[in-house]
């Protein structure tokens, strides 16, 4: 039958009463705005609180990176690597904040100088620099310079 939901003159009671129950079946007008007002009230929290969720996002991927470079400065030193025909005595990353730019440095310690420090002698491997709006603070003023090195 094409027209199912069609109501008829000559049908019979039962059938009248099932095409009731069929109409009785939808939403109703408040129940479609309670469930509108829930969806933008949900969607209102969450856009909110995308900025924060981003910059965490981004705050927790540079951590990683961190991470992964003084890894990298480990597996370096533990492998016992030369780097540009120079043996050091270790690997390390030296981390600064110098004019609103903070950044780091995965460097190999060379003999020359002293050891453990970053110094200019001391070849650079690769410069990190981190976002603009995630900064390296230190509660005593001014950011010191901070070398880690891992010994050969």
């Amino acid at each position: 039958m094409i027209f199912e939901n069609t109501l008829r003159v000559g049908d019979p009671p039962g059938r009248r009463q099932k095409f009731k129950n069929n109409l009785a079946t939808g939403y109703t007008l408040i129940e479609l705005l309670i469930v509108a007002g829930i969806f933008i009230l949900l969607s209102t929290l969450f856009l909110a609180n995308y900025d924060t969720m981003q910059w965490q996002t981004n705050l927790d991927a540079q951590t990683q990176k961190i991470v992964s470079v003084l890894k990298q400065a480990q597996t370096m030193a533990l492998t016992e690597q030369k780097f540009e025909d120079i043996k050091p005595i270790g690997y390390g990353v030296w981390f600064r904040y110098e004019g609103g730019v903070d950044y780091y440095v995965l460097f190999a310690d060379s003999p020359i100088g002293t050891p453990n420090r970053f110094e200019a002698n001391d070849p650079i491997i690769q410069t990190f620099s981190l976002p603009k709006d995630i900064n390296v603070t230190y509660e005593q003023g001014e950011f010191p310079p901070i070398s880690l090195v891992f010994p050969v």
